[in-house]
């Protein structure tokens, strides 16, 4: 490996297909969640092997265990894959393959979660790759990393490690049964809260308060609540709950104490969690459970209540006679986007019976494809000759976004792939191709047929030179352009042309005069430019729908008297 002008460079010595590799000095803890981080600095449609490598438990390369991130940029679409290695780097087994076209300027990120089993790859933040596997779990680790090298080699720079330890858990807050609480059923649902950063609830069940032997001791659970059935009648019991993450259990909350049921009267409830899932913010969703009588005696429900408006039980009250049973409707009915939780709560009247029935559910978005850029600005091209760009599209929904079409206004603007669907919070790299017919000034507009309800965001392309371009040549003059589209929201596009060497401002008006951004501030060598402004202030808050302008002003750095000022007026519309 070789210094070149402040990156890391594979060195060609001894000939082609030789490795050499730097190990980091960061030693890690079992545990820790961790990402090296390196960014492509030059490079591309070339051949170069670079392997990441993490939790490795030496840093001997020919003897040592561990995990690595391959990465192969090669012609075509590069390559990613997630390696279980040793004993030795040239032992390997694949866990994960993916491919995904890294160009020079992209980040390229190794992450190991601290469950000491999940690795996860990125490229600019998208994950591409992941893998599951807890066979190697040194208490201390490297990371390291070596490239393979081929002819022309690739750069790389800005290596960068980040850790994370997972913090101190709390305890949980216990709901229900009540402290000391009596008459309680001998088939009993328990609940408590959600703890931020846990994994798991160990649940403890005992005779004893101070649990020197248990009756339930249930470490797996994933909810915040468990059950109990065939206590003994007129018992005297006590429970305790702790959280659970890759730290280990943390501290308990409780004991408390409850006393079951004298009588023969038993409620009984069929399940003790409901999950709705996502519904979208506005719709309902029913689920039910079943209440029944075990016992030998009549026994009234004297309420049925929830802990939290979203959830609403029907019916609020039920007499159930010996061996009766009555269907409990709960209707969820989300308002805000995010996970909201509650209790179900059915008290009996003369037993004193009390049960919970903890339910959760996600208020969910209607998917949203999230374009980036917005705009496209391809330039001059020659008539017949085609360029491609690549755009990304993100969903920003909670729902699975189904593209089933993408349309283009213009026959000489294509896209690719046009069928498609999109995970929430995932994106998919798409190709935009121009084949202009002539040398004018082209527009298109891609319209997306999906299940967003009209809610995606839109892409335009630009292709050929605007005023001011001689063919074949550098601008002639100084232009101010119209902006792209306009009416816009959220964004529109701006193209101004320099014939030389200048200082250039580029600011927004109101109507007022008042000034709300500068897009430029800068000395810029000639060439056509282009700006998108998003519809903010200096502050970055939206502005009002309404007409703005905007101000170009340049002057020639080499002739301070040759300047120019020119103005366009937009409009803004919500």
């Amino acid at each position: 490996m070789n210094i070149v002008s402040s990156a890391i460079q594979p060195g060609v010595d001894t000939g082609y297909f030789n490795f050499g590799g730097v190990v980091w000095d960061t030693l890690m803890s079992g545990g820790t969640e961790a990402s090296l981080t390196l960014r492509q600095k030059s490079g591309n449609s070339t051949w170069t092997s670079l392997f990441i490598y993490a939790r490795m438990n030496g840093k001997d390369f020919n003897t040592g265990t561990g995990y690595r991130l391959r990465f192969m940029e090669q012609p075509g679409t590069d390559q990613f894959e997630i390696q279980k290695v040793g004993p030795g780097y040239s032992v390997s087994t694949s866990l994960a393959v993916a491919s995904y076209e890294v160009n020079p300027g992209d980040a390229i990120t190794f992450r190991v979660l601290s469950d000491n089993r999940t690795m996860e790859g990125f490229v600019n933040g998208v994950k591409v790759v992941s893998a599951l596997d807890s066979s190697l779990t040194p208490a201390q680790w490297y990371f390291a990393f070596r490239s393979c090298v081929f002819p022309t080699p690739v750069r790389f720079d800005n290596f960068a490690v980040s850790t994370h330890k997972p913090s101190a858990l709390a305890s949980p807050l216990l709901l229900s049964p009540p402290r000391d609480a009596a008459g309680q059923s001998v088939n009993l649902g328990f609940s408590w809260n959600t703890v931020a950063g846990a994994s798991a609830y160990r649940f403890q069940l005992s005779i004893d308060s101070a649990f020197a032997s248990t009756l339930v001791d249930d470490s797996t659970l994933t909810a915040p609540s468990d059950s109990v059935r065939s206590l003994a009648n007129g018992a005297r019991y006590f429970w305790r709950v702790g959280t659970v993450n890759s730290s280990g259990v943390g501290p308990y909350a409780g004991p408390w104490g409850f006393t079951t049921v004298s009588g023969n009267a038993a409620l009984v409830v069929n399940r003790r969690t409901i999950n709705f899932g996502k519904v979208k913010i506005g719709l309902t969703k029913k689920d039910s459970v079943l209440i029944r009588n075990s016992g030998t005696s009549p026994l009234r429900v004297r309420s049925i209540q929830s802990s939290s408006p979203l959830f609403q039980p029907s019916p609020a009250t039920a007499i159930l006679q010996p061996a009766g049973q009555q269907n409990v409707y709960v209707t969820f009915s989300p308002q805000l986007r995010g996970t909201v939780s509650g209790l179900i709560v059915t008290v009996c009247d003369t037993s004193g019976l009390t049960d919970t029935v903890f339910v959760s559910g996600r208020g969910a978005t209607s998917p949203r494809g999230s374009t980036s850029p917005g705009i496209i600005v391809f330039g001059p091209i020659r008539p017949g000759a085609s360029v491609t760009r690549d755009v990304t599209v993100s969903n920003t929904g909670d729902f699975d976004l189904l593209i089933s079409d993408i349309q283009s206004t213009n026959p000489d603007f294509k896209i690719t792939p046009r069928n498609v669907a999109i995970a929430p919070a995932e994106s998919v790299r798409f190709r935009v191709t121009a084949t202009p017919t002539t040398s004018q000034l082209e527009t298109a507009r891609f319209v997306f047929i999906d299940n967003s309800g009209s809610s995606s965001d839109t892409l335009v392309a630009q292709v050929g030179s605007p005023t001011g371009v001689g063919p074949g040549n550098g601008p002639n003059e100084y232009a101010l352009l119209q902006n792209y589209p306009n009416p816009f929201n959220p964004q529109t596009f701006i193209r101004y042309t320099i014939p030389v060497p200048s200082k250039v401002m580029l600011r927004i008006y109101n109507i007022l005069g008042e000034q709300v951004v500068t897009l430029v501030n800068d000395l810029e060598d000639p060439g056509v430019k282009s700006v998108v402004w998003n519809g903010t202030d200096r502050r970055g808050f939206v502005v009002p729908s309404g007409v703005y302008f905007y101000r170009l002003e340049a002057a020639d750095l080499q002739e301070p008297n040759r300047t120019y000022i020119g103005h366009q007026k937009m409009i803004f519309a919500k």
